[in-house]
């Protein structure tokens, strides 16, 4: 549980700590870059200079191969084997520091990450997403600029605005009315607020469309039910039933699937977006 002026305090020392990280990486990957460049240079330059022997030697400018030239020629043979191991190694490391690098512009993307259960106060303003281990619960009139994604329970409040999708790893998600999810909801269990709104839903449970809710594609595993006014401007696609009351909007098919079928595609899904 976080007091507002402790939550703060904890995502500046995040941001701090992930700003001098990559900063460092940064420096590391220049480093890098500049000692191949050089490599490559004696490479090259130690490359050159075999060529002009091997073509001197063909063009008969060079009758007779003398002690120090075949010397010369093994020297810059083995020269450059070492080398083009150096050079691999360094492209390889390279490679490492950039994927390192993506991984931290990545991270900027979670200003607040949690092992322990989390409770966000009423009315905070998060300036990045949430990352949590355990349940989390967002208060009231709250605004978190990026994703959500927890391995446990979610309660997202009242009048709430994520931009990003919130993603439940394990857990049911519950989330209040009037509130605005600016990206997809998946997760076990997803109950969408009364007035609320959110892109494609992706359910390994139930659905429940609370009264004028409005989505885009719908597919879960079990049942989906839609309150009186719900609107879905995609597919419905669902494993086990489906229940709508008066007055519900359905642009795309209601498609009826076997729960394997379901399960499939929600695979599908989480393999081509990770």
């Amino acid at each position: 549980m976080f007091k507002k002026k402790e939550l703060e305090k904890k995502l500046e020392t995040y941001q701090k700590k992930l700003k001098n990280l990559k900063n460092k990486n940064k420096e590391l990957q220049n480093e890098k870059r500049e000692l191949l460049k050089e490599k490559k240079k004696i490479l090259d330059k130690h490359g050159d200079q075999l060529k002009n022997l091997i073509e001197k030697m063909s063009d008969g400018e060079m009758e007779d191969i003398s002690e120090d030239t075949e010397g010369l020629i093994e020297r810059l043979e083995s020269e450059i084997f070492d080398l083009k191991e150096e050079v691999e190694e360094l492209n390889r490391e390279n490679e490492e520091l950039i994927e390192e690098l993506n991984e931290y512009e990545a991270e900027d993307d979670y200003a607040l990450r949690s092992d322990k259960n989390t409770l966000i106060p009423e009315r905070s303003e998060i300036n990045g997403g949430i990352k949590c281990k355990s349940d989390i619960e967002i208060g009231d009139s709250t605004v978190v600029h990026g994703p959500v994604e927890s391995s446990g329970d979610m309660k997202i409040g009242d009048d709430v605005t994520i931009e990003g999708p919130l993603e439940g790893k394990s857990g049911e998600i519950d989330i209040g009315a009037r509130t605005e999810i600016l990206g997809k909801v998946r997760g076990s269990n997803i109950n969408l607020g009364e007035k609320s709104q959110a892109e494609n839903l992706e359910c390994f449970g139930d659905v429940i469309l609370n009264e004028n809710s409005v989505v885009s594609d719908v597919i879960a595993v079990g049942n989906i039910n839609m309150m009186d006014g719900a609107k879905a401007e995609g597919k419905l696609k669902y494993g086990k039933n489906f229940d709508g009351g008066e007055g519900i909007s359905i642009v795309g098919s209601v498609m009826p699937l076997s729960k394997e079928e379901i399960e499939e595609e929600l695979k599908e899904k989480n393999l081509s977006q990770d």
